[in-house]
This record gives C-alpha cells, sequence and structure tokens, in this order.
C-alpha cells in the first residue's frame, strides 16, 4: 500500500534519490574503513622491520593526526637518515680518491724539480747569489762613477770593458740562482699538491664494521702509509714511492668500498617491500579520508532528505488522505470507528501507511480492531482517491465484488460513493450479492443494472447470476456508455 501510494502520489523520485544517496553513503562508509582496517597489518610489518625508517613510520602511525607528507618521504627516502650503521656504509660508498693521472702528473713535477736541484746541486749557487748582488753593486758605481779604479781591490780600472765582462757573468749567476729557486718553488707545490689529492685518514676506517661484513682493515692501514709518506720530510722517498703507495691504497679501498655498497644494497632491497606498502597504505588513507568528508555529507543529505521527504510525502498524501476520510465516513454508515490523518511512515524495510482509528474516542490501530466488512470498506476508500488522481490515465473503474463481508447499512453507504465517484470517472461493479443492485434501486441512483446468468451446460439450468452495476459520467443509462 504505502508503495502504490508512492506511485500515485509521483514519489518515486524521492525513493530513487534516497536509494541513490544510501548507495553512495553505503560505498563511501566501506572506503572510509579501508585504511583503518589495513593499519594493524602495516603496524605489525613495520614492529618486525630493523630498518630505522620502520621506527619513525611507526612514530609517525602513532600520532593522533598522522602526517601522510612525512610517511610519503620515509617510503621514499634511499637513506634511513641518522643510523649506527648505515651511515658509515654510506660514507665508505662516498669516499673518493682522486684520478690516477692527476696524482702522476703531481708526481712527475716533483720529480723534476727535485732533478733540476740536484743538477745545481754542485754548483757554487750561493756564492754565485752573493757574486751577482756584488757585480750588481760594482756596476751602479761605474755608471756613477766611469773610468775610476775599483774601490775595493783599488786595482782594475772599472772601464766599458770591464763592465760588458761583468754584465754578461751577473746574466749568467743570475739565470743559475733562478733555476734554483723555481725548482724549489715547484717541489713545494708538487708536496702540496699531493696533500691535497687525497685528505688524510677519513674516521669512517677506524670503525668496526665486521658485523656487517666490512672489513675496513687493510684500506686503514694503507691510508696511514700514504699519510706517512705525504708527511716525510724526504722529497725523494716521496717522489719515488707515492705512485705505488697510491695504487696499494686504491686496491685496498676498491673491496671495502664493494662491500658496503653490497650491504646497503642489501638493505634498500629489504626495505623496498615495506616502503612499497606504506605508499600503498597513505594512498588508502587519503582515499579513506575523502571518503570520511563524502560520508558525512552524503549522511546529512540522507537524514536531510527523510526529513523534507517526509514532510513532502504527507503534503502529497494529505488530499488524498482527506478524500479517502470522506469516503469511509460515508461508507462506515453505523460503525463506530472514526479514522484519523493517515501518513506515510518509514523508509526502506520500515516503511508502511500508518492508518490510525479511534474507536469510541480510544485510539487504537485499524488493522487490529475493524471487521473484515470494515477492512473492505477502509481498502475501498483508500483506492477510489488514489484511481481518481488527475495523472492516472485510465477515465473509468473496474471494481469486482466490494459487498463481500459488508454490513447491509455499509452497502448503501457505497452506493452512494459509487455515485459519487461516477461523476468523474465511469464505474463498472461486479457482485454476486444483489443487495447492491437493491441499494441503487432503493436508492433511486442514476446507474444501469444488468444479471448475467452462468448456464451448466450438462443440466441446462442456471446456476449461478452475477450483477453488473454501472454508472456512466458521460450520460444517462440508456447510452450505452457501459457496454
Amino acid at each position: 500500500m504505502h508503495d502504490s501510494l508512492h506511485r500515485i502520489l509521483g514519489l518515486d523520485r524521492l525513493v530513487e534519490i534516497e536509494a541513490l544517496l544510501k548507495t553512495a553513503r553505503r560505498e563511501t562508509d566501506g572506503r572510509r574503513k579501508l585504511a583503518a582496517a589495513a593499519l594493524p597489518e602495516l603496524r605489525a610489518a613495520l614492529a618486525s622491520h630493523p630498518d630505522p625508517r620502520a621506527r619513525q613510520a611507526e612514530q609517525a602511525l602513532g600520532r593522533q593526526s598522522v602526517d601522510l607528507d612525512e610517511l610519503g618521504a620515509l617510503a621514499t627516502a634511499d637513506e634511513p637518515g641518522v643510523d649506527t650503521t648505515t651511515v658509515p656504509l654510506r660514507q665508505l660508498d662516498v669516499l673518493e680518491l682522486p684520478r690516477r693521472d692527476a696524482l702522476v702528473h703531481e708526481v712527475e713535477r716533483l720529480q723534476g724539480a727535485l732533478q733540476q736541484i740536484d743538477d745545481l746541486a754542485g754548483t757554487p749557487v750561493e756564492q754565485a747569489r752573493a757574486l751577482a748582488a756584488l757585480l750588481g753593486d760594482a756596476l751602479r758605481h761605474h755608471h756613477s762613477h766611469p773610468g775610476q779604479p775599483c774601490p775595493v781591490c783599488g786595482g782594475r780600472t772599472l772601464d766599458e770593458a770591464w763592465a760588458e765582462q761583468a754584465q754578461a757573468q751577473l746574466h749568467q749567476l743570475t739565470q743559475r740562482a733562478e733555476r734554483l729557486d723555481e725548482a724549489h718553488r715547484i717541489g713545494r707545490e708538487s708536496r702540496r699538491s699531493l696533500r691535497s689529492l687525497v685528505p688524510t685518514l677519513p674516521p669512517v676506517l677506524t670503525l668496526d664494521l665486521g658485523a656487517d661484513g666490512v672489513d675496513t682493515g687493510d684500506a686503514r692501514v694503507a691510508w696511514q702509509h700514504w699519510d706517512d709518506l705525504i708527511g716525510s720530510s724526504d722529497p725523494h722517498k716521496i717522489a719515488a714511492t707515492a705512485s705505488a703507495t697510491f695504487d696499494a691504497l686504491v686496491n685496498a679501498l676498491q673491496p671495502v668500498q664493494a662491500a658496503a655498497r653490497q650491504e646497503l644494497e642489501r638493505r634498500r632491497a629489504e626495505w623496498q617491500p615495506l616502503a612499497d606498502r606504506i605508499r600503498a597504505w597513505t594512498r588508502t588513507e587519503q582515499s579513506s579520508r575523502q571518503a570520511a568528508q563524502s560520508f558525512a555529507a552524503l549522511r546529512a543529505a540522507v537524514t536531510w532528505l527523510q526529513k523534507v521527504g517526509g514532510k513532502i510525502r504527507n503534503d502529497k498524501l494529505a488530499p488524498v488522505a482527506a478524500e479517502a476520510t470522506g469516503i469511509w465516513n460515508t461508507l462506515r454508515q453505523e460503525s463506530n470507528v472514526d479514522l484519523g490523518v493517515i501518513k506515510l511512515l518509514g523508509t526502506g524495510p520500515t516503511r508502511r501507511v500508518d492508518l490510525p482509528v479511534d474507536v469510541d474516542g480510544v485510539p487504537c490501530s485499524a488493522l487490529g480492531v475493524m471487521s473484515q466488512g470494515e477492512l473492505h470498506s477502509l481498502a475501498l476508500a483508500l483506492f477510489l482517491p488514489r484511481a481518481m488522481m488527475p495523472d492516472s490515465p485510465f477515465r473509468f473503474l473496474v471494481i469486482d465484488d466490494p459487498v463481500q463481508s459488508m454490513d447491509p447499512t455499509k452497502v448503501y453507504g457505497l452506493a452512494k460513493v459509487l455515485h459519487q465517484v461516477a461523476q468523474h470517472r465511469q464505474i463498472v461493479v461486479f457482485t454476486h450479492d444483489d443487495r447492491l443492485p437493491a441499494a441503487v434501486r432503493h436508492l433511486q441512483l442514476d446507474a444501469r443494472v444488468r444479471i448475467v446468468s452462468l448456464r451448466s451446460a450438462a443440466r441446462r439450468r442456471y446456476r449461478r447470476r452475477i450483477w453488473a452495476v454501472s454508472w456512466a459520467n458521460s450520460g444517462g443509462p440508456g447510452d450505452g456508455a457501459c457496454h
């Protein structure tokens, strides 16, 4: 009855909208719970993982409001951050030694400088420098006092011939001193360059990383040998052994770095599946948060629609209910049952038509106190207004035997009601009970009564009669409108 009234009143769209909203609410309710459902499993996986990033993720998930950006950064981080074992491995991985050709170039420069120094070692370079200074002073004296004897020895006259010879000797002595100075300068620069190319022993090589599969012992010894060599005061030793010492350092460091990289890669491989799970949960949590917002809006929408829809339903029902009450009042005749305000209540499986009645002033439910005839009358009172709605495409009503279980007085009321309805619709009533035709005749209502007799073919006698009573809203009983 509820659904029938809904359709007649044109309220199907309300039901469709509410169903759509409830379906969407149910879907969003499921989505908003997905992240919370997956969280215990993720926490368990984090708790059993040794990576320090797992501890950071646990802390992030333990906060009241989870920072999804922080979780995303942890999931995509290549390194675990501050860690007593991973940081040293990373430091070993990034250790860099200079290219061998750069070091060989500096060694060759040092060797060339030392060779130049050695070549000049047997010459009186310091004496040449002092003599050059003395000759320079003498030449200046000559330019100031030309043609005078030497003021030092008092012998040879400082003439032009002497000046030309002294100038050539001064040039030779100066070149020899400059070559020696340049050789010492190059030697000092080469040693400084060798010292800057390779840093001093890194602290990470002094750590014990054997538990991580990295043995730094040989590399530490080789690096210390290099430091001792570069710190030596013997440049010839440096020039002679620097290349070999550097090669030994490279050969000792390579397996250490390879082991560190292998351990880092192993840790990355172990972390990657958990990082993928963190990223997946982060995406689910984002979707759940969006679904939670949609769920709240949908829940409010459903509540609002139910509230407003109830008012719309009852507003739409009010004219029908008023007409049904009027029909009931005509049908009930001597009944002491008063029909109250008819309402559409509930939704979904709890939807119903509320039919309140008063029996001698005592409120109760219609279905609990009304007789069969009264219930038939009530059903007819509800049916007729619905059938006469303006939206109905049918301009006639066919009613099958509504007189059953009716008291005689209610039959008279039925005849009056049908006569009123016939003002708007053509009415055809079939009945096995002759009380309705009798009431029509007694009340002198404008209706046509026909008798249909059913004969038994075997016994050739009438076995049943049906009265067909019709009202035509377009004219009198003789116009044939009921054919």
